[in-house]
């Protein structure tokens, strides 16, 4: 292992841009230019788009423009909303993930200029940067608390700390090559399970986002109806079409959960899972219109619970294909690895998008969590096993030289 990091240093390409002449920056003050830099443009964009639409509408004033806008940012980062007594703790998933893409671009121009050319010095990036982030935060909470509805200071904190640390450390090995090194040092079958993994996960998320299109194509008509009741107006209609592209990663994922078979919940007492579609009024945001009637489905919609299993073969037979000839245990252990290292990932996105989305029955929306949580590592596990078997036995089976007579 030693001799792998070794040659990897020695191989490391260096930064992923031209650094200046000179001693290199330090990476704490990197760290602290990325974050302060990627929380001011998210934070500079939303209370731009705010009060934009402050111009377009007839009510309030600056100050309460800019307290949305700065609102809008902190609920990205899964601050929540409290309205009075009433706790709105949906996070809609498209701004979490423009968020985190704008911490890593801003970290890899940053991080430049630094010697990251370790795990120490990108965790001293990641540590510092996140601090940093979540401390802009917890000031812009105080700023927002004028509003009627105030964020949560410890969600904000800690939200804003996870995606910032998520963020800086992808950028940081990104802008340095230090991914690069990192791969190339890891265990062979530690490449070939997260390999796998990956491409599980690309697989059952594709199934979702194809699910979610017919769905949303099945529902135009209610859309339109949706929209036309509405009436938003030039303005209006531009904020929800922005509304309704940020939370469609949070409807790939409740169609995710329908795959698994649990389904979702919008509403207290209703559910809409692979057997049928069991709810009461709908929240009037056009997009909702992919919710499928009440009732129950054909049988035939029972054979999509395959689909799991079925992403977790294709990521098993993917990482047996990148191990060298072993054992058959060997293969299978690291493609269950892979397809559970995958339903990992499914479930801890699955808790992501759901949470409260209004008073009363509106208070629980979202996947059953535990249910889904635990059929994702199961069926993705189970699968992962199987094709790696089989790609094991059918790289060994090419391997074998041709009997002679």
């Amino acid at each position: 292992m030693t001799d792998t990091l070794a040659r990897g240093s020695a191989a490391r390409p260096g930064p992923r841009g031209a650094a200046p002449a000179g001693p290199p920056r330090p990476v704490a003050l990197s760290a602290v230019l990325a974050a302060l830099g990627s929380a001011a443009a998210g934070t500079v964009v939303a209370v731009a788009l705010a009060v934009v639409a402050w111009l377009g509408g007839n009510g309030g004033g600056i100050g309460d423009a800019v307290r949305a806008g700065v609102a809008g940012w902190l609920v990205g980062h899964g601050s929540g909303l409290s309205v009075g007594a009433v706790t709105v703790g949906a996070v809609p998933l498209g701004l979490t993930l423009l968020l985190l893409a704008t911490v890593v671009l801003v970290t890899r121009v940053a991080v430049v200029p630094s010697r990251v050319d370790g795990p120490r010095a990108l965790a001293e990036l990641a540590t510092v940067g996140a601090v940093t982030y979540a401390a802009w935060a917890c000031v812009l909470v105080l700023v927002a608390s004028g509003a009627r509805a105030e964020p949560d200071l410890v969600r904000a904190g800690i939200g804003s700390f996870v995606l910032a640390f998520v963020g800086l450390a992808w950028g940081g090995a990104r802008g340095s090559g230090l991914d690069r090194v990192l791969w190339d040092a890891a265990p062979a079958p530690v490449r070939a399970a997260v390999s796998g993994a990956g491409v599980a996960l690309a697989g059952l998320l594709g199934c979702s986002v194809l699910l979610l299109l017919v769905a949303l194509l099945r529902g135009l008509g209610t859309a339109a109806e949706l929209w036309g009741a509405l009436d938003p107006g030039l303005v209006g209609g531009a904020g929800l079409v922005v509304l309704c592209l940020l939370v469609l990663p949070n409807l790939v994922l409740w169609s995710t959960a329908v795959l698994l078979g649990p389904g979702f919940a919008l509403g207290t007492g209703t559910a809409v899972s692979l057997t049928g579609s069991d709810l009461g009024a709908v929240p009037g945001l056009p997009v909702l219109a992919a919710v499928p009637a009440p009732g129950a489905f054909p049988g035939w919609a029972l054979a999509l619970a395959a689909v799991p299993v079925l992403a977790g073969v294709v990521g098993g037979w993917w990482a047996a294909r990148r191990l060298e000839h072993g054992p058959w245990t060997h293969a299978v252990a690291v493609g269950a690895a892979a397809g559970a290292a995958a339903g990992v990932v499914v479930a801890a996105c699955l808790a992501l998008s759901g949470g409260p989305v209004g008073p009363g029955r509106m208070a629980d929306t979202g996947p059953f969590w535990l249910a889904c949580a635990a059929l994702a590592v199961l069926t993705l596990a189970m699968g992962g096993a199987i094709g790696a078997a089989a790609g094991h036995y059918r790289g060994a089976g090419a391997q074998d030289p041709p009997a002679r007579d």
